[in-house]
């Protein structure tokens, strides 16, 4: 996003897809803010089930028509444990192998995106444009 940024409450429907999106990730109270948000390499995180979220929208300039400057990466990164190994070896599907390194704490595109907006880097309708719903 482009500097500066302007700050909005998220919508009905942005609020019910980060809790759907983030639900195992967000911290759950006030109190797991600090591990939670460090562990994810965030200064701060919301806490979970909201009812709005502060979320950013980038303002266009001569030089940012589109509000956005730059590129940013989104990732998602998955430790190859014995039970990948064995869904890898047993040619499971790519959905399979998903949905099990997702159950041992992988982070979709999809969410490191969304913790991006939450932090002010991007918008979640960028991340939504250039994203695909989980399909595990």
């Amino acid at each position: 996003i482009s500097e500066p940024k302007e700050s909005y409450q998220s919508t009905a429907a942005e609020t019910g897809a980060i809790n759907q999106v983030l639900g195992d990730f967000l911290p759950k109270t006030a109190d797991e803010v600090k591990k939670v948000s460090k562990d994810l390499g965030y200064d701060s995180l919301p806490v979970l089930n909201q009812n709005a979220y502060t979320l950013f929208k980038g303002q266009d300039t001569p030089e940012t028509p589109s509000g956005y400057h730059g590129r940013m990466g989104i990732f998602e990164v998955f430790k190859v444990s014995e039970n990948i190994q064995n869904l890898i070896m047993k040619r499971s599907t790519a959905g399979e192998i998903q949905k099990a390194a997702q159950a041992e704490g992988m982070l979709t595109m999809r969410q490191d995106g969304y913790l991006k907006a939450l932090a002010g880097l991007t918008t979640l309708s960028e991340i939504d444009r250039v994203t695909a719903a989980d399909w595990a």
